[in-house]
């Protein structure tokens, strides 16, 4: 999680543009809990995966449980 903190140049991976970095890393963030990790003690990963969680497709697929 720390590699991928440092990494992270603005609201996304890559500054202010939503990206396939995203989508590859926003399931990877969902299954953190059940590692073990504490999100939290990740800001920019927590600021991240809200970010992704408040995008209207997102939104849907966790609102029809797709995902769990």
């Amino acid at each position: 999680c720390a590699f991928l903190e440092e990494r992270i140049a603005g609201p996304f991976f890559f500054g202010e543009e939503f990206t396939l970095a995203e989508c590859w890393v926003y399931p990877v963030l969902r299954f953190l809990p059940e590692d073990g990790v504490d999100i939290n003690d990740y800001p920019k990963l927590a600021a991240l995966k809200a970010a992704m969680e408040a995008r209207p497709s997102v939104r849907a697929v966790l609102d029809m449980g797709m995902v769990r």
